[in-house]
């Protein structure tokens, strides 16, 4: 039982793994292939170039606070591997959808839409993975993903910046195409093969519990005001 909850937790984290590669290796397509944008994508400017990229900053910002608070709440209805799935079929096609941008405004449009999904990641992906392993083995598993997050970008600076410059003008645009594809294999892979862990069931103290966890994980203020009164009274 345990080597069988051991093999599905594994291609869980395998398959979270995949698409965090994949997530940054669209992000490695834009900087190699600036030059190719400005001449081939009507309406596209330095300044618009720069527009995109501090539009997506701010939108990534944004959606990681708000899938970091209300992600639990929207879960409770979903399943964390519902919403999850939700968000990274998200960036998944908005950055697919690039490929077929017409003009800038266009590709600016489709660069939001995938910071929204790429921003749920981190609370999502990182949560169901904390709760996935104890945390002896978390740090471990953490480091993986920062190597997948180089590993990914790195490859889609190379890849990007080669179809950019040997396949003709439209080269940036099959760069996403691969992207797309090879990121939709991976969304496929979590979907069959991702499983759905317990709020902390992988907590030491909770190691011999066999019942049903209540993990109130979440610190607010009227939390700490009503243990302040508690501690006082």
């Amino acid at each position: 039982m345990a080597e069988d909850f051991n093999l599905k937790r594994d291609k869980t984290f395998r398959s979270i793994y995949n698409l965090y590669f994949m997530l940054y290796f669209f992000v490695g397509i834009l900087p190699v292939n600036i030059d190719d944008l400005l001449i081939n994508l009507p309406g596209t400017t330095k300044f618009g170039i720069g527009i995109v990229i501090a539009s997506s900053l701010v939108i990534g910002i944004v959606s990681i606070l708000t899938f970091g608070y209300l992600g639990e709440k929207i879960s409770e209805k979903f399943t964390r591997k519902k919403l999850f799935s939700i968000t990274n079929l998200c960036w998944i096609l908005a950055y697919g959808s690039l490929s077929f941008s017409l003009n800038y405004n266009f590709y600016l449009i489709f660069y939001i839409f995938a910071a929204i999904g790429t921003g749920a990641f981190l609370p999502l992906g990182f949560a169901i993975i904390g709760d996935l392993y104890s945390p002896k083995e978390r740090g471990s598993k953490f480091g993986v993903m920062q190597f997948g997050l180089l590993l990914g970008n790195g490859l889609g600076i190379i890849l990007g910046g080669l179809l950019g410059s040997y396949t003709g003008p439209n080269g940036w645009r099959y760069a996403y195409v691969l992207g797309f594809i090879l990121g939709i294999l991976s969304l496929i892979n979590f979907i069959r093969k991702g499983v759905e862990p317990e709020r902390g069931r992988s907590e030491p103290e909770f190691a011999d519990f066999k019942g049903e966890i209540d993990y109130n994980y979440k610190i607010t203020f009227h939390n700490l005001y009503l243990d302040q009164l508690d501690h006082y009274y």
